[in-house]
């Protein structure tokens, strides 16, 4: 049992998007979870559904993997309950492309 303090969501949320990779459409869904159950990815796509802890003796090198910015921030709300903001970069217009 952790000696930190511990937080959960208060109830499941999910965004969907485009894959940078692969081009193909996903959805990320965030479940609230147990006391000391910690963070857990659940890899749907592949019959066997593995779940791989969210632990840095789990991180990977990925040449493909491409910086593209962005900022997350997560915490309590003044009022009660948490928020979590992300501000990622968006796709620069085509005239600002070209204009280069």
């Amino acid at each position: 049992m952790s000696s930190e303090p511990q937080q959960t969501l208060a109830r499941s949320a999910s965004v969907s998007g485009t894959s940078l990779h692969t081009g193909e459409k996903v959805t990320l869904k965030l479940q609230p979870a147990p006391v000391d159950h910690g963070i857990k990815f659940k890899r749907r796509d592949l019959q066997e559904e593995p779940t791989v802890d969210a632990t840095i003796s789990n991180l990977k090198t990925v040449e493909r993997a491409t910086t593209i910015g962005g900022v997350v921030t997560a915490g309590p709300r003044a009022g009660g309950g948490f928020r979590v903001e992300a501000h990622l970069p968006t796709a620069p217009s085509p005239e600002a492309v070209s204009s280069r």
